[in-house]
Order: C-alpha cells, then structure tokens, then sequence
C-alpha cells in the first residue's frame, strides 16, 4: 500500500511540478519514506482507523499540496511516553500548549518517541552517534530532522499539526 501510495504521489509531482529527475529522487528517497515510516511508527494505534493521503494540483497557482494524516496519539505524546520522556519533560512539560514546542523538539536529531529509541547520557552522545554504529534504536528520530533538510534543499514548506500545536518550516 505504501509504495502504491508513493507511486502516485510521485506521478502527481512529475505532471505538477518543476523538480528535476534528482529533486524526485531526493523527494522519495528521504521525505516520503520518513513520513511513511513516521506514520506507520507513531501514527497506528489499536484503536486506529487508519491513515491517508491527500495530494492536490492547484492549476492557478502551480502548487502541489501533500498532505498525509492519521489519527495517533500525537508528537507530544509520543515524545512523552517513549524511553526519553523524562529527559524530555525535563526540558518541555507533557501540556497542550506545548505540542509545537515539543514538534519543534522532536525535528532535532536524537528525539524520538519510539519505544526503541535510546536515551543519550550526555551532550557529546550526539556527536559520537553521528559517527559511530551503536545497538538497534539508539540512531532513531533523525526522520523529520530528514524531512526538514530535504524540504530545505527543495525549497519546499514543511508544516507538521499534531493535535492543539504545529510546526511550520519554509526554506530561504
């Protein structure tokens, strides 16, 4: 389904847009693959209803929208919840009116709310990940820190909603 899913969305950029063979590539070798894996991660849960995925070609304006949505716990819960929610609360309370603080939080590399993440011991940790190979989960929330640079790279908009808070990044 996912790759079904791509496919589309790619057909739909290439007829829509002005990318370029490798702005396509860069598009779904990075952003669509974190979304997805974001998505399918933190965005199912027992009681889901599933996620979807909505594309639309503005013909006046020569935008293409993408917008993908589930109905999950949240980023702020799931930071919250997951193996570094101490560290993270310690720096940012688990409150509504904090969603796009702690959005902001989870696009910085090391923030995951995975429950195989790992919790870094120490500022330097970052450093030494970056460069080394550690034990399954402790590279994990470098996707939407991923998206964010794609989308920089594309001249593209990011904007992430989660619940009562969002985060918007737009290049240049």
């Amino acid at each position: 389904y996912i790759e079904e899913r791509s496919n589309e969305l790619l057909l739909i950029l290439k007829r829509n847009c002005a990318f370029n063979e490798e702005e396509l590539e860069l598009f779904s070798s990075v952003i669509l693959p974190e979304i997805f894996n974001n998505v399918t991660e933190h965005g199912l849960t027992k009681f889901d209803r599933g996620w979807w995925v909505l594309a639309q070609h503005h013909p006046r304006t020569g935008i293409v929208s993408i917008c993908i949505a589930d109905n999950g716990i949240g980023i702020r819960k799931s930071l919250c919840t997951g193996p570094q929610g101490q560290m993270i609360m310690g720096e940012c309370a688990d409150l509504p009116e904090n969603e796009g603080m702690l959005i902001e939080k989870a696009i910085k590399q090391n923030v995951s709310g995975a429950m195989d993440s790992a919790e870094p011991s120490a500022p330097d940790l970052l450093k030494l990940q970056l460069r080394s190979s550690f034990p399954r989960g402790s590279r994990r929330g470098m996707g939407l820190s991923r998206i964010k640079e794609a989308c920089e790279t594309l001249g593209i908009t990011l904007t992430i909603m989660s619940n009562t808070g969002y985060y918007r990044y737009a290049p240049g």
